[in-house]
């Protein structure tokens, strides 16, 4: 029996006797009974209940028909919850990662539905949302958190109520309200790799009379980096952050009428994750290695994790993200309000990126009598990427609560603007004899042959330069009828969106990779030929769903929706270098129509909790970015994705919580056609093709436990998360070394322990807490390239390694 079924044995077993479900409920449940009443989530040691806007309105989360996942206030504050990667080890079938090239980007998968591909063209088909507000660009979704209120996490299509762009899912991130009453908190911590932070969050209390109170939030955080570069300061190595975030919002309220105006910005700078090289490809595996005898750094190849790597310095990544919104609603009465969600966002990031050190070899050169030179080689390395992105949406929606009906109903508009500029270098490794395929004379190859020149390197330049614009106008109408029959237990719902987007592309350089003369970094390539284009697309989204409230604390439910997400152009899409054969620039809508069963319940007055899903969805044009050798295409497939999950929580006694979650997700390609890129046949790769990102199996388990020391609250919790192997590309045929950088699985242990509620003078309380992450020192596979033979390398983006740390918290 491996690893990945003890772990998911283990893990069943602690379901059966209802030890388990995700950390997320802690809120909602799992804190101890308090002795004074302002300690929220628990009464006497029950689950109590945790709102949820899943369907647009405020509902309990148990009486809910829809699979999600939510973490409160309270959580995210105890587990230093600053960005949305964490949810990968708390939520079942969530994969989140940072992206392989971007300090700010991600890459999130829900039930296996997600994209790795960071194109300012193409979307995620996982939606991320704050405040209501849909954020366009997941390059730009990983901005710190600073605030939170409460994070839910919708699994499955959401195309009814969340439009286009979440045939996987949504999730939610809903900032904190301001408080009626005047507060105060700072926090700060120190951990390992110099990692310190400070926040500071100020609550205004109501202003007088006005009907106004405001919050407001900054952080400052900074980490040097986790694998030293010999060739700059730690504040420098791979995985150095510093940020600076700030947020706030104002909320109104005269009675009918409430408005939130809310503002955020995040401004980071560091290096992304260390990318190491694990396999090299001949002959640039031994070219590189040469660099050494010429004066470079060491062309490092390890399959293992390598605490020391040389990197060639090429300029820090920076990212500002931005934006503000305007939430005003209007309760005319209980069975009718009028709600408008206006929202601006902006991002601008620059993000040079290489991917070996400074090395150096034999290149051609025709300035030079033997017609080579030593010069600055690289594998591949971005000296300039420039991306901008802005967008404004609009949604107006009515929505009430009768006897026996819910309903929203609404128009969306959202209009985006982009561009990027990204110019790239690499040399092309060959024997001399090779070159005249590359249209060079064959007296050039003739001559450095006879100079006993087994391997020459040519340096090679392209341009990624496009603008694009998209816009989408949406209507929607969504109803619940709650019959008087049956006690109003049973629920018949049934919605309907129409989308339509239309998306245009101005590209002033395709990526073709041309030759130029000079050192490293290139002074810039002649620009490749230009071209452009406009597509439009219209969509009709369906939900139906029907649930039964079998007693005030069992549910079941089924429910059929389907979701749609945009087609449009691939900017990186070109010519391969090694066969000539242009890529195709456009691809078509993804449509997903899916299945699902699910119950959601309480037993034991209320001290256990377990809720659970079944489902299967099928995709129809399914887009599968692929990237081979500097260029990419998206071909359209067919695929079935099928799975369950379980969340559950216990209470067995007082001032203890065991929790834990269970996901499970198999998926199966239908159809995929290629063109082999060798022979240039379509084939069907259907049975060989893999799901990048995807792991079959996520697990959580969790522990906590607390007690009164009188003076203060002493709390113990142990996290353990589970995630099985992960393919990073989807064909081998196009990605050789995809098995060599796969992830095997990762087994993620945490540990904190805290005391709390220390009194101190006045109102003010004390919180230090101790943690640490990662205690099995496991070396994650975050990400992975393998760029091909004719580029020689492949390699994996490795996460923080074991890491300890302390915080304090004050409040007034």
């Amino acid at each position: 029996m491996n690893r990945s079924h003890i772990c998911v044995a283990a893990s069943l077993a602690a379901l059966s006797v209802a030890l388990a479900a995700p950390a997320r409920a802690q809120d909602s449940a799992a804190q101890p009974a308090p002795a004074a009443p302002q300690r929220a989530g628990v009464d006497e040691g029950r689950i109590t209940d945790i709102v949820v806007t899943a369907r647009r309105q405020e509902e309990n989360l148990q009486s809910t028909p829809v699979s999600v996942s939510a973490l409160g206030a309270q959580t995210l504050d105890q587990l230093n919850f600053k960005s949305v990667d964490k949810l990968s080890q708390l939520v079942p079938n969530v994969s989140i990662t940072e992206s392989s090239g971007s300090i700010t980007g991600t890459q999130p998968y829900i039930r296996g539905i997600g994209s790795q591909e960071p194109l300012l063209t193409i979307d995620s088909p996982v939606g991320v949302y704050l405040d209501g507000v849909y954020l366009g660009r997941q390059a730009a979704n990983n901005f710190d958190l600073v605030d939170p209120e409460r994070i839910e996490v919708l699994r499955g299509p959401q195309g009814t109520l969340y439009g286009r762009n979440t045939t996987g899912g949504a999730i939610n991130i809903i900032s904190k309200k301001p408080s009626d009453v005047f507060g105060a908190e700072l926090k700060a911590g120190y951990g390992s790799f110099n990692s310190w932070f400070a926040r500071a969050s100020v609550d205004t209390g109501k202003w007088g009379d006005t009907g106004l109170s405001a919050t407001f939030s900054v952080m400052q955080r900074e980490r040097d980096g986790y694998v030293d570069n010999p060739n700059t300061p730690s504040n420098r190595d791979p995985g150095a952050r510093k940020a600076t975030s700030a947020w706030g919002k104002i909320h109104g309220d005269w009675g009918k009428l409430t408005v939130d105006v809310t503002g955020d910005y995040s401004y980071a700078k560091g290096q992304r994750g260390p990318f190491e090289i694990v396999s090299a490809y001949q002959p640039a595996a031994t070219y590189f290695a040469r660099s050494p005898s010429y004066g470079g750094d060491q062309f490092v190849v390890s399959p293992q994790y390598m605490e020391k790597v040389p990197y060639e310095y090429v300029g820090q990544q920076t990212a500002k993200t931005y934006g503000t919104s305007i939430t005003a609603a209007y309760e005319v009465s209980k069975a009718l309000t009028f709600k408008s969600i206006t929202a601006w966002r902006g991002w601008d990031s620059i993000e040079p990126t290489n991917y070996a050190g400074n090395l150096k070899g034999q290149v051609i050169d025709f300035t030079s009598p033997t017609l080579w030179s030593v010069q600055r080689v690289s594998p591949f390395v971005a000296y300039e990427q420039d991306l901008k992105q802005r967008q404004f949406s609009e949604e107006f929606q009515i929505l009430g609560k009768t006897d026996t009906l819910s309903y929203v109903l609404g128009a969306y508009y959202f209009n985006e603007h982009a561009s990027e500029f990204n110019t790239n270098d690499f040399t092309l490794v060959l024997p001399p004899a090779y070159l005249a395929a590359l249209g060079f004379p064959a007296a050039v190859g003739n001559a450095l042959s006879a100079q006993n020149i087994d391997l020459i390197g040519v340096n090679l330049g392209q341009t990624l330069a496009y603008h694009t614009r998209s816009e989408s106008v949406a209507g929607f109408g969504q109803v619940s009828w709650k019959p008087m029959i049956l006690d109003q237990r049973l629920e018949l719902t049934g919605g309907i969106r129409y989308t339509h987007d239309s998306r245009s592309i101005d590209e002033t350089s395709i990526p073709t990779a041309q030759p130029f003369t000079g050192q490293l970094p290139n002074p810039g390539p002649t620009p490749g030929p230009s071209r452009s284009g406009d597509l439009s697309f219209s969509n009709w989204s369906y939900l139906g769903s029907v649930s039964f409230q079998w007693t005030k604390d069992i549910l079941t439910y089924a429910r059929f929706s389907t979701g749609y997400k945009s087609g449009g152009f691939d900017a990186r899409a070109g010519v391969d270098l090694a066969t000539g054969r242009t890529f195709p620039f456009t691809f078509r809508p993804e449509k997903a129509k899916a299945y699902e069963a699910g119950f959601k319940t309480e037993f034991f007055d209320h001290r256990l909790r377990l809720n659970g899903a079944i489902f299967r969805t099928d995709y129809d044009d399914l887009q599968v970015p692929q990237y081979a050798g500097g260029n990419g295409f998206i071909p359209n497939a067919n695929a079935r994705y099928q799975g369950f999950e379980i969340e559950a929580l216990a209470v067995p006694i007082r001032r203890v919580q065991l929790d834990a979650s269970l996901g499970y997700v198999d998926p199966k390609y239908k159809e995929f056609l290629i063109v082999d890129p060798a022979t240039g046949v379509v084939g069907d790769y259907a049975k060989q093709a893999k799901f990048p990102y995807v792991p079959n199996w996520t697990v959580h388990v969790g522990a906590q436990a607390s007690h009164s020391l009188g003076f203060a609250d002493l709390m113990f919790r142990v996290d353990y998360a589970h995630t099985s192997k992960r393919y990073f590309h989807t064909i081998d045929l196009l990605n050789p070394a995809n098995e060599v950088i796969a992830d095997p699985g990762q087994d993620l242990l945490g540990v904190r322990i805290a005391l709390s509620d220390i009194a101190l003078a006045g109102r003010a309380t004390l919180r230090l807490s101790v943690y640490g992450d990662n205690l099995l020192d496991q070396h994650t596979r975050q990400a992975g390239i393998d760029f091909g033979p004719s580029i020689g390398i492949a390699g994996v983006n490795y996460g923080e390694p074991r890491t300890f740390g302390f915080d304090a918290t004050l409040k007034f």
